[in-house]
């Protein structure tokens, strides 16, 4: 009895250990992961504890206790595996049936069969075999990603800040799949004039043919705050996937040239692993508080069908406290100079908000591809965007006059179903298409390399340091290259053909 009470035990630990580690999604070397796997850890413990505890007033047994309260565990928090067994046998009896009924009996008989084998010692066993299982798989994903790397960084720049007189704020705000003035209207019969003209207006440039130099959000904004082409053609190795978060999650040689300036680095998580606090940032508004790292848990549970919680439509909500936030820094007094940034993931799919920014029943909900169907659900996400940034806008206007601010896509879209076929086969406008991007910037005036049409996103940075800090960083000559999603296959990325414009 004592033996396999020990045994519950391991295997109740395991089973609230493992949906932690599964949070890690690339590496548990970081602030970043480590700070989500405790909030995750503390959110299954006290799952584990409530279960445990309701089950102690319906038997005084601790090893049936540790046994049952093991297996409703698993079932839990494994409920994917209950959900695939339903989807296999529902050709054979019915939807209804297959991905309805049939999970939820399968796991209620397991846990009926549990209540009455966790007496016996060679169950306990198989349920420590399978929790031993469950955790390794896990954190065997975890230890097979390399640490995050510091990048390879420009010169060493020297202390800026005793020749600075003039440190304004300086706001990036990247709006994930924030398409061009021309694509919109031309693709989705949408005139965006009217917007752009009061950022014009309240002091912007909008440059017409603005272009990502990456059709993937971590290729794109990696190289932005490089300020170079990160990633060459060819397949993205371990190690430059781990120098990409490295400057995704710190900043790079951007935030370098800032610092040396005197300048504090505030960073506006988000909910994606791509746009996270690293260790070097000054001050992080999080993402991953304890509350949306339970949300994120339920995902692997059987509640993720009954709500948004887990799912990436949160993301939408979220981009909306971002807005929020960004405003209130914006209103806020400092000690000294700021560089914010917030990668916000509006307008992207999946379609969840009109363009009063509510919450509306829409069929392309669950769409994750731009596409010419999906154009009027995206349309409605870019005019809740539209009133967002303005709001910051004014907010900026009044609050704090002087500061520099960058609102930029970080690729365009991609309607006509580019990605399914080679790089090297899309035609001109379909790589126009995926790397056209909206880009406004406010600088003061009679900056260097500033006032043209064109405009490349690497080069973001290069113009604002030139023009604050009197550096002469200057341009990079634009190219374009098709980057493939890492968590969709390995990463690789090819260049496309030099024919724009």
């Amino acid at each position: 009895m004592r033996t396999a009470r020990l045994l519950g035990q391991a295997s109740l630990g395991l089973l609230i250990l493992a949906p932690a580690l599964r949070l890690n999604v690339f590496s548990a070397h970081e602030a970043f992961e480590l700070r989500r796997f405790l909030y995750g850890l503390v959110a299954t413990t006290l799952v584990g504890a409530l279960v445990i505890m309701t089950l102690s007033r319906a038997n005084r047994e601790r090893q049936w206790v540790y046994g049952v309260g093991g297996v409703i565990m698993l079932c839990l928090f494994n409920w994917s595996a209950f959900n695939e067994a339903g989807q296999f046998a529902a050709p054979y009896v019915g939807e209804l049936l297959g991905q309805g009924v049939l999970p939820v009996a399968m796991a209620a008989l397991v846990i009926f069969l549990s209540t009455r084998l966790s007496d016996q010692q060679p169950f306990h066993v198989l349920l420590l075999v399978v929790s031993i299982a469950i955790a390794a798989s896990h954190l065997a994903l975890v230890l097979q990603r390399p640490a995050t790397l510091s990048p390879e960084t420009l010169p060493a720049v020297d202390d800026l800040s005793a020749a600075l007189t003039n440190t304004p704020d300086v706001f990036l705000v990247v709006l994930d799949g924030y398409t061009r003035e021309d694509v919109l209207a031309d693709q989705m019969d949408f005139e965006n004039h009217d917007f752009l003209t009061e950022l014009e207006d309240s002091g912007f440039q909008v440059p017409a043919l603005s272009r990502s130099n990456y059709d993937s959000t971590y290729a794109s904004l990696s190289s932005l705050f490089a300020m170079d082409y990160l990633l060459e053609p060819g397949p993205v190795t371990d190690t430059e996937m781990a120098s990409v978060r490295g400057v995704l999650r710190n900043g790079g040689s951007a935030v370098d040239y800032f610092r040396s300036a005197g300048y504090e680095f505030n960073y506006v998580e988000s909910p994606w692993s791509v746009s996270a606090c690293g260790p070097t940032v000054d001050k992080c508004y999080p993402y991953w508080t304890l509350a949306e790292t339970a949300r994120w848990l339920a995902e692997f549970t059987i509640f993720a069908g009954l709500t948004d919680v887990g799912s990436w439509t949160v993301s939408a909500d979220h981009a909306l406290d971002q807005f929020e936030t960004l405003r209130n820094i914006a209103a806020t007094s400092k000690n000294g100079p700021r560089l914010v940034y917030a990668h916000i993931g509006l307008p992207h799919p999946p379609f969840v908000l009109n363009a009063q920014c509510e919450r509306w029943d829409n069929p392309q909900a669950d769409t994750w591809h731009f596409s010419t169907d999906a154009a009027s659900p995206y349309l409605e996400q870019v005019r809740c965007v539209n009133h967002q940034v303005q709001a910051f806008v004014d907010v900026v206007t009044r609050s704090n006059p002087s500061a520099v601010v960058v609102i930029t896509g970080d690729h365009g879209v991609s309607l006509h179903n580019q990605a399914e076929k080679p790089a090297t086969q899309w035609s001109p406008d379909e790589i126009e298409e995926s790397t056209a991007i909206l880009f406004a910037y406010r600088l003061p005036v009679g900056c260097p390399n500033t006032g043209s049409a064109q405009f490349e996103l690497v080069n973001t940075f290069r113009v604002v340091i030139d023009c604050l800090f009197g550096q002469n960083l200057g341009v990079l000559p634009g190219q374009q290259f098709h980057a493939v999603q890492p968590h969709l296959m390995s990463p690789a990325v090819t260049e496309f053909p030099a024919s724009l414009p």
